[in-house]
């Protein structure tokens, strides 16, 4: 297994919103969020399918044309609009307008939205709107080294033919839905989220952290490795053979690319994958301690309350109320 599909096990889209809006001449839609909790992560993006639009956050505007792709990591309030001086709309009221379904975040509506909206004379504008729901606690350690907008550009042939047709099948399925709709457009946002990564590596610097260490062949092979097996007693020699590397230039190598030490980087490592342990419930902390390389459950707690903040018992107690394992 590569080791970015190794590091990518631990992220999944579990949850899904994919909507269709058609409109024509003047039209605005604001996307800011509203009642979501930090702990769901949401990532919104943006596919113009046909048309142009303007894309509106904290920055200036930014013309999107056909087959550009906007994806906002931090979920950023923005809006989409025929023109920057139009008035808009926010996606609440359009959902309570048509009468759609309030999506939920963590689920998977049972059928696409489509909105249309042809009343005014003009250009017609197609886009494919949809959001990424990441949920587990390792989230924070992937969304903090993106861009806050990604703007994938039809213009630069960024859009491979891999991605086109992973765009693609989604709108035939928003557009003829069949049933099993909702495990199916799990799914495909998975797989897109997968993709999108991948264009962003190519195209963006990123900042010091797993996604750009991964980049790295040598490197990226140490990261699968700690990935591969958290509970193995790794030492940083141990760790430098993995990568080829001498220890001293192991060591220097993988602080500059990844931020962090090799054995910091590990510990980070094993209290993410304990935390999500912790929130599916299920096993007894002593086994957690165990899968993640700590036989005795004394360290393991000291090196989670300084990690996390707080006990593993405590952290347990609290995710299960706010459902963070479902």
């Amino acid at each position: 297994m590569d080791a970015l599909s190794g590091i990518l096990q631990s992220f999944h889209a579990t949850g899904s919103l994919l909507a269709l809006f058609q409109s024509s001449g003047d039209w605005g839609i604001d996307f800011s969020p509203s009642g979501v909790s930090k702990e769901h992560h949401i990532v919104p993006f943006q596919y113009v399918v046909s048309g142009q639009c303007y894309l509106l956050t904290e920055d200036a505007p930014r013309l999107l044309q056909s087959d550009d792709l906007v994806v906002l990591p931090g979920h950023a309030a923005h809006s989409l609009v025929s023109s920057p001086e139009s008035v808009c709309q926010t996606i609440y009221e359009l959902f309570e307008e048509q009468g759609s379904p309030i999506w939920v975040p963590g689920t998977t509506l049972n059928r696409p939205l489509l909105f249309e909206n042809f009343k005014n004379p003009g250009s017609k504008v197609q886009i494919l709107s949809g959001v990424f729901n990441l949920s587990r606690p390792t989230t924070m350690q992937l969304l903090d080294q993106l861009p806050a907008v990604v703007h994938i550009q039809a213009s630069e042939h960024y859009l491979n033919p891999q991605m086109k047709a992973m765009l693609e099948f989604v709108l035939r399925e928003i557009n003829s839905p069949l049933p099993g709709y909702a495990v199916v457009a799990a799914r495909m946002v998975d797989v897109l989220f997968v993709q999108i990564l991948r264009l962003i590596m190519q195209i963006y610097p990123v900042k010091a952290g797993w996604l750009r260490g991964v980049a790295d062949p040598r490197i990226g092979l140490v990261l699968a490795a700690i990935h591969q097996a958290p509970h193995r007693q790794w030492t940083v020699e141990e760790l430098g053979r993995v990568g080829y590397l001498s220890r001293t230039s192991f060591v220097n190598r993988f602080s500059e690319l990844v931020g962090v030490s090799p054995i910091r980087y590990l510990t980070d490592w094993r209290m993410h994958i304990a935390a999500e342990a912790l929130a599916r419930e299920g096993k007894r902390i002593s086994e957690i301690a165990k899968e993640v390389g700590y036989p005795v459950s004394q360290s393991f707690t000291r090196a989670f309350r300084q990690a996390m903040g707080q006990s593993p018992q405590e952290y347990r107690r609290q995710a299960v109320q706010k459902g963070m394992g479902s």
